[in-house]
């Protein structure tokens, strides 16, 4: 699972178009990209440190999305 600078972890959930982040273990999980964000069917996330992005692959629009961090 791929984590950024700061070590937080990012999770795609496919059944409910939302990719989630948490900070630490006991953390709560906060969604960071749903389907406002054109997230259907999210069903493989990577992120690119050199750049800070979140590259999401969605199965149900057969698309890439870049994201870069805020």
């Amino acid at each position: 699972m791929p984590t950024d600078r700061e070590n937080y972890l990012f999770v795609a959930c496919n059944d409910n178009n939302t990719i989630f982040v948490k900070q630490s273990l006991h953390s709560p999980a906060k969604v960071v990209l749903d389907s406002s964000d054109r997230m259907e069917g999210p069903m493989s996330i990577d992120y690119d440190l050199d750049n800070d992005e979140l590259l999401v692959v969605n199965d149900n629009t057969r698309s890439i999305f870049l994201f870069k961090k805020k």
